[in-house]
């Protein structure tokens, strides 16, 4: 199956639930044969206001997310540019969510995208 929003093509997306209060999410994100980025999200609650910040390590191709208050759930509105594979720009769309009232262990939701010739 092949899946496309707008002039891009859905090339991974799901969701996945953090182990426990504690615990990030780490994945690696295959595109094509050649080129993977590995994406590490991390969570941090400081009652101040909601925010997310994106380290980019080019030498390991690795992009850190940390979000910040997102217990409420928060993500993307736009797009975040993560990659150019072939001369086609790489897109990521995530929304993230605490499960518990008493323990946050959160749920990840992600669509990552290239451009496409539909």
């Amino acid at each position: 199956m092949e899946i496309y929003s707008g002039n891009y093509k859905v090339i991974d997306s799901g969701s996945v639930i953090t182990f426990d209060s504690n615990s990030g999410i780490d994945m690696v994100l295959k595109i094509g044969i050649a080129f993977s980025v590995k994406l590490k999200f991390s969570f941090e609650e400081n009652g101040g206001e909601r925010s997310f910040d994106k380290i980019v390590d080019e030498k390991s191709n690795t992009i850190s997310i940390r979000c910040v208050n997102f217990e409420a759930g928060a993500g993307t509105v736009e797009p975040i540019r993560i990659a150019t594979v072939g001369g086609k720009s790489v897109y990521l769309h995530f929304w993230v969510e605490k499960l518990s009232a008493n323990n946050y262990i959160r749920k990840l939701e992600y669509a990552a995208f290239i451009e496409s010739r539909c």
